[in-house]
């Protein structure tokens, strides 16, 4: 087991991480005191920060801090592209959108483009394929505009509030744009390996039954199925088979968006879900008495049976008087060699080794939930 966690004087909140091929982690986060001091090296240096201040932090496969950088905005929407490039979007005071590739190596910005389109107030979207492209969505707020961030010209003409897709290459240069004339409010945008667009959304802002479409490249329908309650969270395996979850429901949906199968996976507090290549979904819930003394680690075959259920991170055995204790995973990542990755926010003492005593982690001791950024490297066979 290796686990690491960032030390500060105030309150921190944990946005989850990245993990790219090499096994390098990026770690999402946020100081959120002004005056609080933060040392986000998590090792034996020392990196202080003073302040409000919001980053990723990156640490190599042995959890050795390698550098920090200020992020413009809490949990700004980041993806790691298949060619170990990270990506970030944020929506500026005129609701344009600039996306920034960031240089992996020592953190700096490798380049920004800016999609100067006036988008309306749903959140934007970011994901990659596995040809090192990037895909960035926004809603409209204007009949049309020039999706071309370059030098060149690329107008559409739409609907106003339609949902507008723009593929760059990996050096930021425009690749093509489409729009959908149904989709309303987006909650993900997933690219599976054929390049396909998969989207859960809702036709109205107000709408409580959510959707989930597939477009190809060219932004012709695939299918369109309609979901029980809120679209929930989307994921896709190699083979393009979609998992929804959402609440206690885990389904599964084959290519062409026939359901393969829908399951009631226990417990309704899962705060971290993911799914590997091979189509194993991996759940953990976040703190819950109920559940004994341990958050859970649950793994749901790809045909949709249980392969384990067992426990995660232990957070009441070294519990004291006075202090809250708590640990969410925000994220899990599941590497094709066995590895497990989790990261999330913690407060009190937790043990993070499920199978012995080698994890206990001290974080702040508060009757107040000031959180301690952590992140975990697991072995799945234990």
């Amino acid at each position: 087991m290796i686990g690491q966690k960032i030390k500060s004087t105030g309150r921190q909140e944990g946005y989850g991480a990245h993990v790219d091929n090499a096994g390098n982690i990026y770690v999402k986060g946020a100081l959120t005191e002004q005056g609080a001091v933060t040392d986000v090296d998590p090792g034996p240096g020392v990196v202080n920060i003073t302040g409000r201040f919001y980053y990723i932090v990156k640490l190599d496969a042995s959890g050795a801090f390698k550098w920090v950088r200020r992020m413009p905005l809490p949990n700004c929407p980041t993806v790691l592209g298949s060619d170990n490039s990270l990506y970030y979007i944020l929506r500026d005071g005129n609701y344009t959108l600039q996306i920034t590739k960031v240089n992996l190596s020592n953190g700096a910005d490798s380049w920004t483009k800016s999609l100067n389109i006036p988008t309306g107030l749903n959140e934007p979207l970011l994901a990659t394929d596995g040809n090192n492209n990037v895909y960035v969505s926004g809603q409209f707020s204007a009949p049309g505009a020039d999706l071309d961030p370059g030098p060149g010209v690329f107008n559409m003409t739409t609907t106003f509030k339609n949902r507008f897709i723009v593929k760059l290459s990996t050096d930021g240069n425009f690749r093509g744009a489409v729009a959908s004339p149904v989709i309303y409010r987006a909650y993900q945008l997933l690219v599976d390996k054929a390049g396909n667009f998969i989207v859960p959304y809702t036709k109205t802002g107000a709408s409580s039954v959510g959707y989930v479409a597939k477009y190809t490249s060219t932004a012709s329908p695939v299918y369109n199925v309609a979901q029980g309650g809120a679209p929930g969270t989307l994921y896709v395996d190699g083979s393009s088979n979609v998992y929804r979850h959402y609440k206690k429901e885990l389904s599964k949906f084959a290519a062409n968006g026939s359901l393969v199968w829908k399951r009631d996976i226990l417990y309704s507090k899962f705060s971290a879900v993911t799914v590997d290549d091979a189509g194993n979904t991996y759940l953990s819930n976040r703190e819950d008495y109920d559940l004994g003394n341990s958050t859970r680690l649950v793994k749901v075959t790809p045909g949709g049976t249980l392969g384990f259920n067992k426990p995660l991170f232990d957070y009441t055995t070294y519990a004291t008087k006075f202090v809250i204790q708590y640990v969410i995973p925000m994220s899990l990542h599941v590497t094709s060699n066995g590895k497990l990755y989790a990261s999330g926010v913690f407060n009190g003492t937790i043990n993070f080794d499920p199978t012995g005593t080698n994890g206990i982690v001290n974080g702040p001791q508060s009757s107040k939930p000031l959180g301690s950024v952590f992140s975990v490297k697991l072995n799945l066979c234990n």
